[in-house]
C-alpha cells in the first residue's frame, strides 16, 4: 500500500529561511534521486535541498525513519517547499522517498534541470 507524501509550501520571511540553511546532507549516501535534486537547484541557482530525519519510531530491531526535504526556491519571492517521505526501514530509503516527492512537485510546477548543451549544440 502506498502512502500519500506530504507536501507543504511556505513563504517565510528571510531571517527564518537563513536558519534552516546550516543543516545539510551530511550523514545520507548520495543516490540518483538525491543526485538529481541537487541537480535541479543548481541549476536555478538554490541552495542545496536540506534533509532532515524529523521522527524514528519503532523497536531498536524494527526501526522506521521519516525524512523530511526542504528546498528554498528562489523566485519573485522565495518559497519553501517541504516534502516529508513516507516510513522505512533504512534512512537512504527514507531520504530518497522525501526526494521523490519533492521532485515531482518539481516537475509538476514546470522547475526541471536545464539541460547544458555540448560544444555542438546538443
Amino acid at each position: 500500500m502506498i502512502l500519500p507524501m506530504k507536501l507543504s509550501t511556505t513563504l517565510l520571511p528571510t531571517a527564518t529561511i537563513a536558519q534552516l540553511l546550516p543543516v545539510g546532507l551530511n550523514h545520507i549516501q548520495v543516490t540518483p534521486v538525491l543526485s538529481k535534486l541537487h541537480e535541479i537547484c543548481a541549476a536555478n541557482h538554490w541552495n542545496p535541498p536540506i534533509f532532515d530525519c524529523c521522527k524514528e519510531e519503532g523497536p531498536r530491531h524494527l526501526k522506521l525513519f521519516t525524512f523530511k526535504v526542504i528546498i528554498l526556491i528562489r523566485e519573485a519571492s522565495t518559497m519553501i517547499l517541504e516534502c516529508i517521505g513516507n516510513p522505512r526501514s533504512k534512512k537512504k530509503t527514507a531520504a530518497d522517498d522525501a526526494a521523490e516527492g519533492a521532485l515531482w512537485y518539481l516537475k509538476h510546477t514546470g522547475y526541471q534541470p536545464k539541460h547544458r548543451k555540448n560544444k555542438k549544440g546538443f
